[in-house]
C-alpha cells in the first residue's frame, strides 16, 4: 500500500493506532484516501457480495449480543 511512499509510513501506522476511540471503528473509504492508503471503490457483484457479507455480520453479532 505503501511501499512507494515509506516516507508515510510512520504518520499512517500513528493514525490508525492512536487516532481513533475505538478498535471498531469504520474508515470509509474517503478518510482511507486522506491516510494515503490505496483506496478500490467496489462497485457491481463485487460490491453485492461485501454489502451481503456485511448484513450477514451484523446479524450475527447482533444475535450474540441479546
Amino acid at each position: 500500500m505503501l511501499k512507494d511512499h515509506l516516507d508515510q509510513v510512520p504518520a499512517v501506522t500513528q493514525a490508525l493506532t492512536e487516532g481513533y476511540y475505538s478498535h471498531g471503528y469504520p474508515i470509509g473509504h474517503r478518510e482511507a484516501k486522506e491516510l494515503g492508503l490505496k483506496v478500490t471503490q467496489a462497485q457491481g457483484e463485487l460490491w453485492d457480495i461485501i454489502w451481503e457479507l456485511y448484513l450477514g455480520y451484523e446479524e450475527l453479532f447482533e444475535r450474540k449480543e441479546n
